[in-house]
This record gives C-alpha cells, structure tokens and sequence, in this order.
C-alpha cells in the first residue's frame, strides 16, 4: 500500500507553479473524497487506506481504490490498466525506468470479477512489488 500512496502523491505534488499545484492538489483532494463516497467509506478509512497497510480488503475498499486509480488514469473505465500512464506516474516520482516497467510488466495481466475487484488487485501488485 506504501506504494499506492507514492502513486497518489504524484498526482497531488506533480507540478512546479505553487498557484497551480494548490488548484491540483484541492482537485485532487475532491476526487478522493467524491471515491470515498461513492465507494460508501468515511475519509478516515479512506486517509488510512493511503497512508498505511493495515486496511483490509473488502467490496468497498476495493471501489475506492479502483475509483482512485481511474481518477488518477492509472486504470481506465473500461476496466484496463493503462500501463504508458503507470509507468509514466511512476517514473514522474523518480521511479528508474527499468524498475517502472517491471511493475508494468508484473501487474498487466492482472484480472478481477469486476471492476473494484482489479482495481483491489492492481493494488496488492503494486504494494508486493519493492521499489
């Protein structure tokens, strides 16, 4: 989960104006709310569940961090990961290019039942993969 936090931190801090970044990070701050209600949790779950690895997994987790991560177009409507934009956000956070494909290349052909439930697998990819 340390790593899904490197990943949202990118889209909070990803520019150099400070006016602009105060207007991407209260956007930012929108969406994570708007996920967090639309996935049915309160923003304390929702804070831990970026900021620590003790969150279980559950249905309303998993919607959560798929809406994150299609907020954040890692994941795509359509139930895809996007893996030019993965690897982008990665490298963004200084992320070595090798070490970035790999976590392309280890997540890609992940699956779900559903679209929360790849999003929840995405995730436990990129919390398994050290960078």
């Amino acid at each position: 989960m340390k790593n899904f936090v490197v990943i949202f931190t990118i889209c909070i801090i990803g520019t150099n104006s400070a006016r602009i970044q105060k207007v991407d990070e209260d956007k930012m701050l929108e969406r994570y709310a708007d996920c967090a209600k639309e996935a049915k949790i309160d923003l304390a779950l929702a804070k831990k569940i970026v900021q620590t690895t003790e969150a279980k997994r559950s249905s309303s987790i998993d919607c959560f961090i798929t809406c994150m991560l299609i907020e954040m177009d890692i994941m795509t409507e359509d139930e895809k990961l996007d893996e030019n934009m993965l690897k982008q956000r990665l490298i963004e956070q200084k992320i070595d290019q090798v070490k970035a494909q790999g976590v392309v290349d280890k997540c890609k052909n992940i699956k779900g039942k559903d679209s929360c439930n790849l999003g929840g697998n995405l995730y436990d990819c990129f919390d398994f993969i050290h960078l």
